[in-house]
């Protein structure tokens, strides 16, 4: 037993008298175990003992005894002890203790290996293991997930199994997230705010029962952080990163400080406040002057939550606010002599209001979940002219002036019942309106609107599993088609299989519809005249513990995507670019992931391998058939002496596509690829006592930029390179923990 923990002894005494002893107990991090219990046994009678919110007990005892030491989530310990008047005791993780409980897409929170959906959690501790700044920071070293760059709004777009980011649903707290940004349909994760996350909940694969037509390629559900058991906890932190070889205070890099404050009002009422700023100073790299490959970004996020828990009922509000502002600072002209130099400057100004009521009321066989939320979602383009002169600014024609605003409201109930050991039932019904308005959205402001009921049933034989779902939609804009699912789970011994379908349905949003974008970077014009998509999406996954210490898990995934909406990019000069009907789109792959744990390491590693499959056009003669690339991942932690050693790798392989472009009076498709490239991340932690210590080093390997042969028709020029990274970075992160327990 003492090769899973260290027992160290301080001024060691002799004698078999009765003396009193204080036992300290504590982590892997050094964090003091509150509430372990310790168990005297071998004298006259047994005795138990609690610790207190240090970690410490003291006894009244006679040697020798047997000590045996244990609490929720840690290896039990015990041995004889025979001498001693200080015990220091070091309990490490046991992760076979608890299971990881998910909610995504569940009748009720369950065990992830009893679920029919695959769900993968990135838990808090992950997040702070890799001392990430944003969500994409996290998901790029997740297999099935690549990001690209939009370098004239500086905004990220989501690729997950093949399919961009619009394919897949993205919630806070089961929530749908408004928050478009530049010419994309998707949300920027770069706007949630990393630090309230409690864990991110990922489930691969169709999910349009539960959660609508854009969550044909899988959702992602940020879970936040809720109620403190303490009276009040305070979390402060400072990050502090180079860009690139970029550095300097309050200017250059990454600078990011936050609080977070808990309190627990009475007994069933608590609140919690955050507040964050990111100041990204943007990277050269290859620009000259002023301007930046990577533009400055500061970001505000701001939140609150106000919450209320009695017996089986839960209730909260939540607010968050994010403000951003984008820089992009146009080159010095000073070359006419009548005129001051200067420079003709943009500014991208984000606003996004959120606010969230969810209620959850469980009862012995059922429960009722409800969520209303409102976002208020508003992005201006501000260009002007900048005289260095007299250091005055003033506006440019309105042509290049922007403002983009979308409205939502979404309110969604669902009631699910345990009818017997076998049955379980889940219905719900869900509302979603919004409304868009702009310069960037022709013939003014426009609404759509969608209503559903949806209803999903269980039934479980022995180790067999199948749910059944069906969703029916109305659109205020398109005719709709109900969409079924059909979920498998087989257990036998340490072998669980898997199987989903999903039917899909996608209405054009908006943008697509209305989207007018014309500026010196983009031509960009909507598509009345589109139509709604239609899929089908499969998927299949095997599951197996080998043994306590080694899970491994292979899967596959088919989806097939009919009128799909993408751009369409003519060849010719000064024509806009704009939304059209693919006729059909597959995407299919399959992954292969390991875990491993051996008492202080943790080794976690997979390949995938996935393919796109594009007919873009019956006048087109056949196009080849799957375009496929790999990838590869593996992270690592080590924990020793109180060290937490990280280590996060994620290789992507080349990536083709065809596109349809326009040359001459004919419709042709292009081959364009990206390169393959390799990113690498290297975190070392320690805590002391209530002081968390991170630094590191990002993207070991310097990738800045790789090949590209992708037209990018939407903002100007021919390809060429695409920026993936801003080369490698530095990084400390301290962050100091307070807590006070209740009196």
């Amino acid at each position: 037993m003492k090769k899973y923990i260290s027992l160290v002894f301080f001024n060691v005494c002799f004698g078999y008298a009765i003396l009193g002893q204080t036992i300290h107990v504590f982590d892997q991090t050094e964090e003091a175990i509150i509430g372990a219990l310790i168990t005297i046994s071998g004298t006259n009678e047994n005795s138990q003992y609690i610790t207190n919110k240090q970690g410490i007990a003291s006894v009244d005892i006679s040697y020798p005894y047997i000590l045996s030491v244990q609490h929720i989530g840690f290896k039990p310990f015990q041995d004889t002890i025979t001498s001693g008047q200080a015990l220091f005791i070091q309990l490490l993780d046991d992760t076979q203790l608890l299971e990881n409980v998910v909610v995504t897409g569940q009748h009720s929170a369950q065990s992830a290996k009893k679920s029919v959906y695959k769900v993968r959690t990135l838990t808090s501790e992950r997040i702070e293991a890799q001392a990430a700044t944003s969500i994409e920071e996290v998901l790029r070293n997740e297999l099935n997930f690549r990001f690209s760059r939009d370098n004239a709004t500086g905004s990220s777009n989501l690729n997950m199994l093949g399919l961009s980011g619009q394919y897949v649903k993205v919630l806070i707290d089961g929530v749908p997230l408004e928050g478009r940004s530049g010419t994309a349909n998707a949300v920027d994760l770069s706007q949630i705010n990393v630090l309230s996350i409690d864990r991110i909940e990922i489930v691969e694969g169709p999910m349009s029962v539960n959660y609508g037509a854009d969550a044909l390629g899988g959702v992602i559900n940020v879970i936040t952080k809720k109620s403190t058991s303490q009276k009040l906890s305070a979390q402060v932190s400072l990050h502090e990163e180079t860009v690139g070889e970029e550095y300097s205070w309050y200017s250059k890099g990454i600078h990011s400080p936050s609080v977070n404050l808990d309190y627990r009002i009475s007994q069933h009422y608590y609140v919690k406040l955050a507040s964050r700023i990111r100041q990204f100073g943007g990277w050269k790299g290859d620009a000259e002057g002023r301007m930046h490959d990577w533009y400055p970004k500061l970001q505000f996020f701001q939140g609150a939550v106000l919450g209320f828990e009695k017996n089986t009922f839960q209730a909260h509000y939540r607010l968050d606010w994010v403000n951003e502002r984008l820089d992009n600072q146009g080159p010095l002209n000073e070359n006419n002599p009548r005129l001051d130099p200067f420079a003709i400057d943009e500014q991208y100004l984000t606003q996004r209001w959120q606010h969230q009521v969810q209620s959850d009321w469980q009862w012995k066989n059922g429960g009722i979940q409800s969520a209303v939320s409102y976002s208020d979602y508003q992005r201006n383009i501000y260009q002007y002219n900048k005289n260095f002169v007299t250091n005055q600014e003033s506006q440019t024609i309105d042509s290049e002036q922007d403002t983009t605003r979308f409205k939502n409201f979404f309110a969604r109930t669902t009631a699910n019942r345990q009818l017997s050991n076998a049955w379980s039932l889940q219905a719900g019904l869900e509302f979603e309106r919004e409304q868009g308005s702009g310069t960037r959205l022709s013939l003014g402001s426009k609404t759509i609107s969608d209503f559903s009921l949806f209803t999903t049933a269980e039934w479980t034989y022995e180790q067999l599993k199948v749910r059944a779902g069906l969703r029916i939609n109305q659109n205020s804009q398109f005719e709709t088609v109900p969409t079924p699912a059909l979920n498998l789970q087989y257990t036998k011994g340490k072998n669980i299989w898997r199987f989903g379908y999903g039917r899909g349905y996608r209405a054009p949003s908006l943008r697509e519809l209305y989207h007018e974008f014309i500026d010196t970077n983009h031509n960009i014009l909507g598509n009345k005249n589109l139509k709604p998509e239609y899929s089908h999406a499969l998927n299949a996954d095997y599951e197996r513990n080998f043994s306590a210490n080694l899970e491994v898990s292979i899967s596959g995934f088919y989806n097939y995507v009919d009128n799909m909406i993408t751009f369409f990019t003519p060849s010719a000069a000064n024509q806009p670019t704009t939304y059209t009907n693919l006729e059909t789109f597959q995407s299919a792959g399959g992954n292969l992931r390991t875990k491993w744990t051996k008492e202080n390491f943790n080794l976690q590693s997979g390949f995938a391998y996935q393919g796109r499959y594009q007919v873009l056009s019956n006048d087109l003669d056949e196009i080849p058939s799957f375009l496929f690339s790999p990838e590869i991942n593996t992270s690592a932690q080590y924990t020793f002496k109180g060290y937490q050693l990280s280590v996060f790798y994620k290789y992507t392989g080349q990536n083709k596509s065809y596109q349809l472009i326009q040359n001459g009076e004919e419709e042709v498709a292009e081959l364009s690829s990206f390169d393959s490239y390799s990113l690498v991340d290297l975190t070392l932690s320690k805590s002391i006592q209530n002081l968390r210590l991170s630094t590191g080093i990002r993207n070991l390997a310097n990738i800045t930029q790789i090949g590209s042969s992708f037209s990018n028709g939407v903002h100007g020029g021919d390809g060429g390179q695409a920026n993936i990274a801003y080369g490698r970075s530095y990084f400390l992160n301290m962050t100091y923990q307070f807590k006070q327990s209740k009196s």
